[in-house]
């Protein structure tokens, strides 16, 4: 498998991991959804430096410290600047995305159980994370693991 078809694989685990721990809280602790993306993103983010760093990039010979100071400053404006700010956006001033997914998943039985909360949210945060995602793949490449 190429570098890039890990890195999904490693992304796929990651964001797993960030949904779990994000809808635990805004969804079953009622937390409100920036504060727990802030908690969500933090734990992945922890989980994603080791798969990047050893399985990812190989780039485990490398100098501990340097890259991981450089992967939070990547990581860190992608999960608290860039997904805050669009899961913001998208939760309190353009709603249309989360609605229009609301109305696709009224029309699907299988769907229709989860609420609008939870469809808004997810929307959201997977829009988010599709940003945060080629942030992170070009970061990761060309400044942290080089």
């Amino acid at each position: 498998m190429n570098e890039f078809g890990l890195f999904l694989v490693a992304g796929t685990a990651t964001t797993v991991l960030d949904l779990l721990v994000f809808n635990g809280l805004a969804g079953r602790l009622g937390w409100r959804r920036v504060p727990a993306n802030c908690v969500s993103t933090s734990v992945a983010m922890t989980f994603s430096f080791s798969v990047n760093r050893l399985w990812v990039f190989g780039a485990g010979a490398g100098s501990l410290g340097p890259q991981l100071g450089l992967f939070l400053l990547v990581t860190g404006s992608s999960s608290y600047l860039l997904q805050n700010g669009i899961i913001h956006w998208l939760s309190y001033r353009w709603l249309w995305p989360g609605r229009v997914m609301c109305q696709l998943a009224g029309k699907t039985e299988r769907l229709r159980g989860l609420g609008r909360d939870f469809v808004e949210r997810n929307t959201a945060k997977a829009i988010a994370i599709g940003a945060g995602l080629l942030w992170n793949y070009f970061g990761y490449k060309y400044f942290v693991f080089e």
